[in-house]
């Protein structure tokens, strides 16, 4: 294969999998497949677009000041298990409480049948403001939904390491700190999308934060 066949096909494969689409005003964007990401350009500017197998996410990139002649798009977070449970939290919170000072790490999997499974991960070696971990595997309908990991007592935050970490796939990520007692605790969320990082700033937004009635 020479130079300019292998340029095409490198080129033919980053339209394929990252394509980018503009909203026109009067004609449907086509549906998103599962499990495939794209960029959509809108009045507001450029947003990406991604449907995991456990939900649907739109959410601003780049903003601009003035409108783009292209059609609103409007930014969604929509998870089809709905509310992560409350007893599912207070599992992460008590696992983390356990595990100070030193960090601990877990994850959340959905399955369309089964709905939310908690699983607590492998930690190969823990320190204080480390830890190296596996996850448990998925079961085959499953999908990774939230992965979290502790800073033990330091408050909450993504390093460098977890930047790192994190690229790649489409996931929930979930720092939690000052894990000395359940009303110290707090937390840093994002949603991560193909190396994309979006803040989430409210915990209520995709988990029960109070009992159900």
């Amino acid at each position: 294969m020479d130079e300019a066949a292998i340029i095409k096909f490198q080129e033919e494969r980053i339209l394929s999998e990252r394509p980018t689409l503009m909203a026109l005003p009067n004609t449907p964007l086509p549906p998103l497949q599962i499990g495939m990401t794209r960029y959509l350009m809108g009045q507001g500017g450029l947003y990406i677009e991604s449907a995991p197998a456990w939900g649907h996410i739109i959410a601003p990139l780049w903003t601009h000041r003035a409108p783009l002649p292209y059609a609103p798009v409007q930014p969604g977070l929509v998870i089809h298990g709905g509310l992560i449970p409350k007893s599912i939290i207070k599992q992460i919170l008590d696992d983390a409480i356990e595990a100070a000072p030193l960090e601990y790490a877990g994850a959340i999997y959905y399955s369309p049948q089964n709905g939310y499974r908690y699983t607590r991960s492998i930690a190969k070696q823990t320190y204080i403001s480390k830890i190296n971990y596996e996850l448990i595997p998925r079961e085959e309908d499953e999908s990774l939904i939230l992965d979290v990991h502790s800073h033990g007592h330091g408050r909450s935050f993504f390093s460098d390491t977890d930047d790192a970490d994190d690229r790649g796939g489409i996931r929930i990520c979930l720092v939690v700190g000052n894990c000395t007692d359940y009303a110290k605790i707090n937390y840093s969320m994002r949603l991560n999308i193909e190396g994309h990082y979006i803040p989430i700033h409210e915990l209520g937004l995709i988990m029960e934060t109070k009992a159900s009635s």
